[in-house]
């Protein structure tokens, strides 16, 4: 962000045909090779974007699913189970997009290998705008003490279930 606004406001004003090109670069970058069009402000909204990156999205999802492969193989390999906890971000939640690409992806994959998925989605999506407000730290998208009290209210359960060696199967 910084550096755009410094095209933007040094740059582009001072050198007439640098500027133009320098422009017309930086917003074919946010028009085309962006996943939200303005990557300083929408880069997470990535889950669910379909159009010129989605190659990339495709190898960011190809390496995530192979990294929880070796986890999993891990798990299996020292006799414990694994339970998968998913939650969404702010852009996420803003969306309103229910079920979203990531809880597609990880129920997929939780399927596929027997895995508890814990998809806290459902809790906070409907909340809105609230959910930043009641909990998130001000001026940040990281949970402030309620929120890590939602959170724990709703893992206890598993947790629960998990210590007494009594995990559900999917």
């Amino acid at each position: 962000k910084k550096f755009t606004d410094w095209l933007e406001n040094r740059f582009e004003k001072n050198f007439t045909l640098l500027g133009a090109i320098s422009r017309n670069i930086r917003q074919t970058w946010r028009h085309m090779g962006s996943p939200g069009g303005t990557p300083e402000l929408k880069r997470a909204n990535w889950p669910e974007y379909h159009g010129p990156a989605d190659r990339l999205i495709a190898e960011g999802l190809d390496k995530a699913r192979s990294s929880m492969d070796r986890i999993a193989l891990m798990a299996e390999e020292h006799g414990t189970s694994l339970i998968l906890v998913i939650y969404p971000w702010l852009e996420q939640i803003d969306a309103g997009i229910s079920p979203s690409r990531p809880e597609k992806f990880w129920s997929q994959w939780c399927q596929k290998k027997g895995v508890l998925l814990v998809n806290l989605f459902p809790l906070f999506v409907p909340m809105g705008k609230n959910y930043e407000k009641k909990y998130c730290l001000k001026g940040d998208g990281h949970w402030n003490p309620d929120g890590h009290r939602i959170v724990a209210d709703a893992l206890f359960p598993y947790l629960e279930k998990a210590l007494a060696g009594k995990i559900p199967k999917p």
